[in-house]
C-alpha cells in the first residue's frame, strides 16, 4: 500500500544503499541515523505496508532479523493493480 512520505524517503535511502541485499536492523539504523527505535518503527511499517521482507535470524536473540527491500517496480505495479489499495507481497519460497 502506498507510504507516508517520511517512510518513501527512509525507503528511498535504504534502496541507494541495499538495493536488493540483505541488510541487518543495525545496517539500516546506520542509514536512517534516528536511533534504534526509530529505524525499528521504521522498518516495522516498511514491512507491514509490504514494501519490506524480513525474516527472522535463528539465534538465540530473537530480535535480530535479516531485511530485504521489495524491487520499486514490484511496489508500483502491485499499487497499480490494487487501485491503490492496500497490497501484500510475500517472499519466494527458494
Amino acid at each position: 500500500e502506498p507510504v507516508p512520505k517520511y517512510l518513501f524517503r527512509i525507503y528511498c535511502s535504504l534502496w541507494q544503499e541495499f538495493e536488493d541485499h540483505e541488510f541487518s536492523n543495525e545496517e539500516a539504523e546506520k542509514i536512517v541515523g534516528r536511533g534504534d527505535r526509530y529505524s525499528n518503527q521504521s522498518l516495522h511499517y516498511l514491512k507491514k505496508s509490504g514494501w519490506l521482507i524480513s525474516k527472522g535470524l535463528k539465534t538465540e536473540d530473537k530480535r535480530k532479523h535479516v531485511n530485504k527491500l521489495v524491487d520499486p517496480m514490484t511496489i508500483i505495479r502491485k499499487i497499480g493493480e490494487a487501485g491503490g489499495k492496500s497490497i501484500v507481497i510475500t517472499s519466494k519460497k527458494k
